[in-house]
């Protein structure tokens, strides 16, 4: 297995988005990853509008990695309807973030007949499928069709609950691994995961609730360092 990048996902109000520059210069593989929901802007995860507006700020001023994790509503649109809202209401947005993810949250999402054409509309983007056990058959679908779209192998929903197992990853697929991961597990359970993802296969992490102060108020920088600085020593090489 070789880690090539670490999503640190949620980061809010609660820090700034030119906090997140000196983790970003001292390890570059790390990628934030913002949470969008329709209904819940400005409370603990989802960033506020303000907030969001010096983030694209200090985007276009750095090289700051991102990905936009959508939840809720945005992926109803999507998936049901083939209706991108999120694109369509932050159209400013779209141009800063490499990455777009679909939460399912273990909610059954049926694609409409326009799905796979919405994707394919917004070109440039990779798309991540959150593999929950409940919507695997659509990352199936449009990679068929040609769509840029990776795994994130998580059954937590971001309740940060460790699997039994981890799965194989698929062969010659760039796959994502979350659920459960934090400072205090990383590096015993990246071990787990190369067990599971043996030779060459590239592969991602992404943690979430295990990041945030124990109140869940706050994106805690201190223990995205600690992730940082575990698995510093890793990527890019073969485990």
């Amino acid at each position: 297995m070789i880690l090539d990048r670490v999503t640190l996902t949620g980061a809010d109000d609660s820090v700034r988005p030119e906090d997140l520059l000196p983790l970003s210069r001292e390890f570059p593989f790390v990628e934030w990853g913002i949470l969008f929901s329709r209904s819940r802007n400005g409370v603990p995860r989802y960033p506020s509008a303000s907030w969001l507006a010096e983030l694209r700020k200090t985007r276009w001023r750095t090289s700051l990695k991102l990905s936009a994790h959508l939840c809720g509503q945005w992926v109803r649109d999507l998936v049901l309807n083939g209706n991108f809202s999120w694109w369509g209401a932050n159209p400013e947005l779209m141009l800063i973030f490499d990455r777009i993810q679909l939460n399912f949250h273990a909610h059954h999402h049926p694609a409409g007949d326009s799905f796979i054409d919405a994707l394919k509309a917004n070109r440039g983007k990779e798309y991540i499928f959150q593999m929950d056990e409940v919507n695997d058959s659509l990352w199936r679908s449009v990679r068929d069709e040609g769509v840029p779209a990776v795994p994130l192998f998580d059954t937590s929903g971001g309740a940060g609950m460790l699997p039994d197992r981890w799965p194989h990853p698929y062969p010659d697929v760039y796959c994502g691994y979350a659920g459960g991961l934090g400072p205090e597990n990383i590096e015993g359970q990246l071990r787990a995961i190369a067990s599971m993802a043996r030779g060459d296969a590239k592969v991602w992490v992404d943690m979430e609730t295990r990041v945030r102060s124990e109140d869940d108020a706050a994106f805690d920088l201190g223990k995205c360092r600690r992730v940082l600085e575990a698995a510093a020593s890793v990527v890019g090489k073969r485990l």
